[in-house]
């Protein structure tokens, strides 16, 4: 009953006769096994109107129908007869119009032709002039990023060499006494290491630059590359007495450049150790996807606006800041780290929010289980 109604209202709306007769008559054999006699009654009626309205548009058109066959067959006896009688005029109009149209051909395909190559050739210059502006705006972008991060890094890397230069000059001059020169110790220690870690930070991003630099992706599991990187900056997270927790999974194995992988994830827990207060907390997990592995490195430092985590991996921006014990940075790192995940053909982003800690996830191809041995690094 209740799909009849609906069928009758939708053909009751469009006026579709054939769909208010079938409708009428389902729900007329409906409400006559229910006993309904006055609604029987009325689609029974309804039924009948609609059938025979039906049966008077199909003998309708088929008068129609016919008259209109009878009226075309006498037509084309008529034009037959007509066409009889002018073929021959028409035949010869029609040879002088092909006469005409071969001597245009002759003369228009020959313009057409040299009309379509000079188009096909404005096309190709256009976009060679687009493909033109595009490489002058990457390399402007490009010089302007290198400009930045040379100058950034030729004062972070100045400095602190002057500072141990003048220091150890002072001290062989005797202006500085052991005791003194041994004061300064931590502090030469610690911008040593940074230099050290801008200078790693800087050949290989000057890798990323040469175009004949190899590519050398393989099958690998994460969890010794990540302990591996944990332990290179232990002492930096000892300094703050940071906790740094591999949570990586055993079986996590991913497709791609171990050791670009490697400079990636030292990257950003160097960044993570640098915005982490005291006595903070910085993961390492891995999440299995269908076809990929993500990599999440968390802590709960001081995070970072919406602004900033759109700078931070603009491959156009040199983004820096300084961290809570006040250590300088280049910018170059996270620039480095977001051209080899792209070498690798992964992805990286970041969530943060100020005052809530920061996450760099990124997304690695899975290692092929077909193959037998896959390489731990």
């Amino acid at each position: 009953m209740e799909y009849g109604e609906k069928a009758y209202s939708i053909a009751k709306l469009s006026n579709d006769l054939r769909g208010l007769a079938r409708a009428s008559e389902t729900l007329y054999l409906y409400h006559k096994d229910m006993g309904d006699t006055d609604q029987t009654l009325f689609y029974l009626e309804e039924f009948k109107k609609y059938s025979d309205s039906l049966f008077n548009n199909r003998n309708k058109n088929g008068i129609l129908l016919l008259k209109a066959k009878s009226d075309f067959e006498k037509r084309q006896s008529e034009l037959k007869a007509e066409n009889d009688n002018i073929v021959l005029a028409k035949q010869n109009k029609i040879n002088t119009s092909l006469l005409i149209i071969l001597i245009l051909l002759c003369t228009l395909i020959p313009l057409y032709l040299k009309h379509r190559k000079l188009g096909l050739l404005n096309y190709k210059i256009v976009e060679k002039s687009k493909l033109l502006e595009k490489r002058e705006k990457e390399l402007v972008n490009s010089n302007s990023t290198k400009d930045r991060l040379f100058s950034i890094i030729g004062h972070d890397l100045k400095a602190p060499i002057d500072s141990l230069r003048l220091l150890l000059s002072m001290h062989q001059k005797k202006e500085v006494s052991d005791k003194e020169f041994l004061q300064f110790s931590p502090k030469l220690n610690k911008d040593i290491g940074s230099v050290s870690f801008t200078l790693a930070n800087l050949l290989n991003w000057g890798k990323t630059q040469m175009q004949g630099e190899q590519l050398e992706r393989s099958n690998f599991t994460l969890q010794p590359v990540v302990h591996e990187v944990l332990s290179f900056l232990e002492a930096s997270g000892k300094a703050k007495d940071l906790q740094l927790i591999n949570e990586i999974s055993l079986d996590a194995a991913v497709y791609a450049d171990p050791n670009q992988i490697a400079i990636v994830l030292r990257n950003i827990v160097s960044n993570a150790i640098k915005f982490t207060p005291n006595k903070g907390l910085i993961r390492v997990i891995s999440k299995d996807l269908k076809n990929k592995h993500q990599i999440s490195i968390i802590d709960n430092g001081v995070g970072m606006d919406t602004i900033t985590c759109r700078k931070i991996l603009d491959p156009n921006e040199a983004y820096t800041t300084y961290g809570t014990d006040n250590e300088k940075g280049t910018g170059l790192g996270l620039l480095l780290c977001y051209e080899l995940i792209s070498k690798n053909e992964g992805e990286i982003w970041v969530e943060s929010a100020l005052g809530k800690g920061t996450s760099f996830h990124i997304i690695l191809q899975k290692a092929d289980r077909k193959e037998k041995v896959l390489k731990a690094v």
